[in-house]
């Protein structure tokens, strides 16, 4: 057997380059390691180059696959697991593919079509067609059961070592194979027989495994197709299909130590499925659990784009349907074809309807040139397809009008109740406590509020949500303090300007493993990228706030529409700075970030002066020692909203110490610091400017606020920390999406997606 030096070929510049190329088309998802095709890009020619000495000096190894699950579509809600490999190990296992393929490729048999050049599972079809034609009128249908969780490594390896005698690269395959697997919440998990589905290398891998069941097949000269781990056998009779399973079956066990799932054998005259295709008399068409898988896959992925424009959707839509239609156009005739595209068309229709209804969308005409970029034929064949998804929208649209003709004023008039009774709510739940020399303690299942002998305030303890102290000398009982640990109820304490000093609550501990993900994160290119995301979200709430103080004024008012204009492109231009901030360097990174965030707010704070200058004097933004009213609200405000946010971070066991856009210091909560950015504006900001428009009675005393002033900017903040908004999908208060943005740091943290910021809509 001659040695081929298969390892130098692997490591080549060109040929890792040409790797590199292939999984950055892809464009797949990154491993446990949370770095995605992206950040190797940004700077590949260094990262390809420290690659390929770590294999020549025998330092790579691998990342531990990144275990995922996702539906299988097939109605029983199972999920299917996948193993992902960090991106560098993808450019690896694709390097060693394109050398060591061509070695087994000039062996593998006619009968195998799955993951091979020229092949596919278009021409498997025919070829079962073909064998119809010549009278095999008998077909068992099989499948390995779970094969890619229980091929055995040990026969792998003597499969590989038939062609591969570079140890090298036979030592690659073992650490691959070999490598654990970390589940979503930092588990690991061993790895003693399977390959992962989702690693590069794991196609190639399978057919090599199964390539002797295909010569044994070719043996005994059985009519014998495989697709991966899918395959069929025909032949004249029924006893000889039998036969022919039989033996399939004795061979997967005693040499490839496999099983074989339950195989179905029929007279091809009664019609069977396989691949996809149903097969009666001749006659072809969709497999009626493909039509299935299909309905749920379009049904889910649209279901997880409710967020996403619908020029984006069209792109996962296309992602989708592409290999459908190319497949199925190859093999169907047109008719036959009608049930992918009523399919796509229902599924379309009723995303243009939602985002008409809740004005994503402005008008028809926005939605068409939404829905230019979809892929469903030629020419005028796609345009009567955008033509017909329109006109379904427009049709739901009118229906669903129609039905609520009569009820809108009603629904108007539930609705205002409903705002009404949701703020008192906020007032009855949260315990706000800002009177001098306040008693707190409980009495009959309430929490009462006392001060020198008089019931100030009373709050059920099955209500009470948070208790807020905003005032020197207010005492508590033990038994209000035993209450609210145990019923996880938190108390702040605010000083009179409101600035936050203490949080009583039950203590809770990150754990470990998320603590050093979070370190990891703040050194690293990830916690450069949540800090970037921070400050987009804040600049972007920056100007949707102001849009929706302006929606009115710029229409009758030139100078302050021009002065609009300039301000929304001067964010937009600041949003440009920081998404290319580079993130190689924190310490750097941060800087450019606070540079960038410290000119957005100057223009933010000059169109706030502007909004609010008509109804009180306001000449700018000031943090730290404030005298006037503004400013004392705003910092008051954000005192009151500061609780909230250390809260929820505690709550999803993050350490508040170890932030991204801010700098650590010693005793100081940054995490809190850091996630406060993008509620500053929904939460606070938005309420001062309510409170200034439709309150009198705001004043200092001296240079704090009144207090009647103190406890007006509590309750706005409240209530508005307890309006509901659309979310996502979902109705939730701004409280709840507050912990949802805490608990989604977390994940991203854990590697577990990307963090996505709060935009409040205008």
């Amino acid at each position: 057997m001659i040695q081929l030096l298969v390892f130098q070929l692997v490591c080549t510049e060109s040929n890792l380059k040409e790797a590199w190329l292939k999984v950055k088309a892809k464009g797949a998802q990154g491993g446990i390691d949370g770095l995605g095709v992206a950040d190797f890009a940004r700077d590949e020619g260094h990262n390809l180059k420290a690659l390929r000495e770590e294999l020549l000096e025998n330092r790579y190894t691998p990342e531990p696959y990144k275990r995922i699950h996702i539906p299988k579509f097939d109605g029983t809600g199972e999920k299917r697991p996948l193993g992902l490999p960090a991106v560098r190990d993808k450019i690896v296992q694709e390097a060693v593919r394109a050398v060591i393929e061509p070695l087994f490729e000039s062996e593998f048999l006619d009968s195998s079509y799955a993951y091979r050049s020229g092949k596919g599972s278009y021409k498997a079809i025919r070829r079962v067609i073909h064998y119809i034609s010549q009278g095999y009128n008998w077909i068992a249908r099989c499948d390995v059961d779970r094969f890619f969780d229980t091929l055995s490594h040990p026969v792998l390896l003597k499969l590989l070592s038939h062609k591969i005698t570079d140890t090298a690269v036979m030592h690659l395959i073992k650490l691959w194979i070999k490598m654990g697997v970390v589940e979503g919440r930092g588990g690991w998990r061993d790895t003693l027989c399977g390959i992962p589905q989702g690693a590069v290398i794991s196609p190639l891998l399978a057919n090599v495994y199964l390539h002797p069941l295909d010569v044994e097949m070719a043996s005994r000269d059985y009519a014998y197709i495989r697709y991966a781990d899918d395959f069929c056998l025909l032949s004249r009779s029924k006893p000889e299909t039998e036969r022919a399973v039989a033996q399939a079956k004795r061979f997967l066990e005693q040499r490839l130590k496999l099983s074989l799932d339950e195989c179905t054998i029929t007279n091809t005259a009664h019609g069977f499925s396989f691949l996809g295709i149903h097969y009666y008399r001749g006659n072809l068409d969709i497999a009626q659990n493909k039509k299935g898988k299909f309905k749920e896959k379009l049904a889910y992925t649209f279901r997880a784009g409710k967020t996403v424009s619908l020029p984006q959707l069209v792109i996962k839509a296309n992602e989708i349907t592409t290999g459908w239609r190319q497949y199925y156009a190859r093999l169907l005739k047109p008719p036959k074809q009608e049930y992918l595209r009523q399919l796509l068309l229902d599924n379309l229709a009723l995303v243009v309807k939602e985002k008409l209804k809740n004005g994503e969308l402005r008008n028809y005409k926005e939605a068409r040139s939404g829905l230019e970029g979809l892929i469903w034929g030629e020419g005028a064949e796609n345009q009567r397809f955008i033509k017909d998804i329109i006109a379904q929208a427009r049709k739901l649209l009118t229906q669903e009008q129609a039905c609520k003709l009569g009820l809108k004023d009603v629904s108007r008039a539930v609705a205002g109740k409903k705002r009404k009774y949701q703020r008192l709510q906020a007032r009855e739940c949260d315990l706000l406590v800002s009177t001098h020399g306040a008693f707190i303690g409980k009495r009959s299942r309430q929490v009462v509020v006392k001060c020198q002998g008089k019931l100030l305030r009373r709050v059920p303890e099955i209500a009470l949500k948070q208790i807020i102290i905003i005032s020197r000398d207010v005492s508590l009982s033990s038994d209000v303090i035993k209450h609210c640990t145990e019923k996880s109820i938190p108390i702040h304490f605010l000083t009179p300007d409101g600035k936050p000093y203490a949080l009583i609550y039950s203590p809770l501990y990150p754990t470990l493993d998320l603590g050093l993900d979070q370190l990891n994160a703040c050194r690293g290119a990830k916690g450069m990228d949540i800090a970037k995301r921070f400050v987009l979200g804040k600049l972007k709430n920056q100007v949707n706030l102001i849009k929706y103080c302006s929606k009115y004024r710029k229409g009758w008012d030139t100078d302050f529409a021009e002065m609009f204009d300039q301000f929304v492109k001067e964010m937009q231009g600041f949003c440009r700075e920081v998404k290319a901030v580079d993130d190689h360097d924190p310490d750097t990174a941060r800087g450019k970030l606070f540079s960038i965030e410290g000119r957005a707010a100057s223009s933010y704070w000059k169109m706030f002066e502007t909004v609010v200058n008509n109804k009180v004097e306001f000449a700018g933004r000031e943090r730290r020692g404030a005298s006037d009213l503004v400013n004392s609200m705003l910092n008051y405000g954000y005192g009151v909203l500061y609780p909230r946010i250390w809260l929820a971070l505690s709550l999803a066991g993050l350490n508040l110490r170890l932030s991204f856009l801010h700098k650590e210091q010693p005793n100081k909560p940054t995490l809190v610091y850091d996630l406060i950015e993008e509620f500053r504006q929904g939460v606070v900001d938005r309420a001062i400017i309510s409170l200034i428009n439709r309150e009198r009675e705001l004043k200092l005393e001296g240079v704090l606020l009144s207090r009647k002033t103190r406890d007006k900017v509590a309750v706005a903040v409240l209530e508005r920390l307890n309006t509901p908004l659309k979310f996502r999908g979902r109705n939730l208060s701004l409280a709840g999406i507050i912990n949802h943005q805490a608990r989604q740091l977390a994940a991203c943290i854990k590697g577990e997606g990307a963090y996505k910021p709060f935009i409040a809509k205008w």
